[in-house]
């Protein structure tokens, strides 16, 4: 009998540890990420969002309060359509708007992760890292 209740507590421990990380809300995901890349009023209206904090559209809110987590866990936590997206505005900005890049980079990344991280992806796409 205890031989089938620990069995039953390895299965389980085993099924909770062993369990897909939780990602982050798909919600914002189809938001058009060229739209805002092209739109200069837009852009800063995100700059501005990031960097202090207000005002900010939901997904603006929602992008700062997961930025910290998704750029030191790599994110990890990211669906596929964030990955992409993540990827694109990050090459954008460093290619486009150098400036920006660096306070963001100075405020989210001070340890430059992300560059070490993705030095590859960065180079392939021309940007000297």
């Amino acid at each position: 009998m205890n031989q089938i209740i620990i069995m039953i507590f390895c299965s389980l421990l085993s099924a909770v540890m062993c369990s897909p990380a939780e990602l982050y809300s798909a919600k914002w995901d189809n938001i058009d990420i060229d739209e805002i890349l092209k739109s200069d009023r837009l852009l800063e209206k995100y700059f501005v969002c990031l960097m202090k904090g207000e005002p900010c559209p939901p997904e603006g809110a929602d992008l700062r309060k997961y930025l910290p987590d998704a750029i030191a866990t790599s994110c990890a936590k990211c669906t596929d359509k964030q990955k992409e997206n993540s990827k694109r505005i990050i090459i954008f900005l460093m290619k486009n708007k150098p400036d920006k890049w660096k306070l963001l980079e100075a405020k989210f990344d001070p340890k430059m992760s992300y560059r070490q991280n993705h030095k590859k992806e960065l180079e392939m796409a021309g940007i000297v890292v």
